[in-house]
């Protein structure tokens, strides 16, 4: 996001909320930009929008990331509606149509990562589904808090733990790799 965007946000900001002048102080102002910038500027302007909108207190990053995160994630299912999507898709599709399936549910990913955790054919023939509802549900929840918890971290930080991932995929990689020519 360019640094216009971000003040034209923090001046809507100032004009709502009393006591609240970030932009007076240098030092601040860099703080929150730095904080900030590296994320989709609609979203951080629909983020501004919806904390003044429902919030009575003056802001703090954190309160507008949670906004964001409210924002980013809304397209996602609470844990009844992802299981209901789940045997839909089983009646709709079956076992043999699995590939299907999961396509019609790839953008959804915490309800994807679920579904592919518990292997959507296993699920076709499971012969105790409240069970596998139990287990469906705390995955669900858990994969939705991973996400949640991706949208609350600025941006910089998300591309800093992808590095690390990759960095760490390839270590993966080529220590296997080592251990294999080293048996042989």
């Amino acid at each position: 996001m360019d640094k216009k965007k971000f003040v034209e946000g923090i001046m809507a900001l100032e004009s709502v909320y009393d006591n609240f002048r970030i932009l007076k102080d240098e030092r601040s102002t860099m703080l929150w930009y730095k904080i900030f910038k590296e994320d989709d500027p609609k979203l951080f302007e629909m983020a501004i929008e919806t904390y003044i909108a429902t919030n009575e207190f003056k802001p703090t990053p954190a309160g507008i990331r949670k906004c964001m995160e409210k924002l980013a994630t809304n397209y996602n299912l609470n844990g009844a509606e992802a299981w209901g999507k789940v045997m839909e898709l089983i009646k709709k599709y079956g076992w043999y149509r699995a590939d299907e399936a999961l396509q019609e549910i790839k953008s959804d990913r915490p309800l994807y990562q679920a579904v592919q955790a518990m292997g959507f054919r296993e699920l076709c023939v499971s012969e105790n589904l409240m069970a596998d509802r139990a287990h469906f549900l705390k995955m669900y929840e858990q994969y939705m808090k991973r996400e949640s918890d991706k949208v609350m971290l600025p941006g910089r930080v998300q591309n800093d733990l992808k590095q690390l991932q990759q960095v760490d995929s390839v270590t993966k990689l080529l220590t296997e790799k080592f251990e294999m020519n080293k048996t042989s």
